[in-house]
């Protein structure tokens, strides 16, 4: 169960089921808590969460009808808080901030959840720095907002090239990072014993990457520890899980 004013990240690397199970998660067990929830998303992703939270059993089109779900286009509200090309923070208060203050009064409902992946948007166009400061803005508004916020990037820690130091003050700006799964963790685990020969890390790894733990931590250590073989551990473990994810 996550907690009051979390910011939660999630690195789901283009796994839709994945994307669709956990942040589905995420917005039902605000649901069933009696909050209200806002999905900031692309609209594919907004009816693989309305499935995934019927499937979950609970009762979607009952929130939306009820004013306790609000759905809303990733790309539209980045635009409106970028209304120069860049970011606004008044911009972005009063289109985030006046949204989740819509959903209160509609829902009567103080405590809310909200779903994003505006950063991911920014990412996804190499513009990290501005994925930084809207990430910064959103933290603004958690305390204010009785918010917890679920972060998605379509980013793959199993990617060789993945520029991790543009990730770290990303990481840093979340207080929780979902897990990629088992598949992932046996997946990197594997390709570390067979590549590097040598037992997964624990607890010496090096700080600096936020909320990362467990085999996502070491697929960001990984870079720093051995970056000569890194690519080929890396790449061998993206062959171990898509072997892992095709036999079910």
């Amino acid at each position: 169960m996550h907690e009051p004013c979390n910011h939660v990240v999630h690195l789901h690397g283009g796994d839709t089921a994945l994307l669709r199970e956990r942040a589905g998660r995420f917005l039902g067990e605000g649901l069933a808590a009696g909050e209200a929830a806002l999905v900031i998303a692309a609209p594919a992703h907004v009816d693989a969460f309305i499935c995934q939270l019927s499937e979950d059993g609970h009762d979607p089109i009952g929130a939306i009808r009820s004013g306790r779900l609000a759905l809303v286009d990733a790309a539209t509200m980045l635009a409106d808080i970028m209304p120069a090309g860049s970011l606004d923070r008044d911009a972005f208060m009063r289109s985030v901030g006046g949204t989740l203050s819509a959903l209160r009064v509609r829902s009567g409902v103080r405590r809310l959840r909200a779903y994003g992946e505006m950063v991911g948007i920014l990412w996804q166009a190499r513009r990290y720095a501005d994925a930084a400061v809207l990430e910064g803005y959103w933290n603004e508004l958690l305390p204010e907002e009785d918010l917890s916020l679920f972060c998605g990037y379509p980013i793959d820690l199993l990617d060789a090239h993945l520029d991790v130091e543009a990730l770290r003050p990303l990481l840093a700006a979340h207080t929780v990072m979902e897990s990629n799964g088992p598949a992932f963790d046996a997946a990197l685990s594997r390709a570390i014993a067979s590549v590097l020969g040598v037992p997964v890390p624990g607890a010496e790894l090096r700080p600096g990457w936020g909320p990362a733990t467990g085999l996502e931590a070491v697929a960001l250590w990984l870079r720093e520890a051995h970056p000569k073989r890194a690519g080929e551990v890396l790449d061998r473990a993206v062959h171990y899980q898509s072997s892992q994810l095709r036999a079910g």
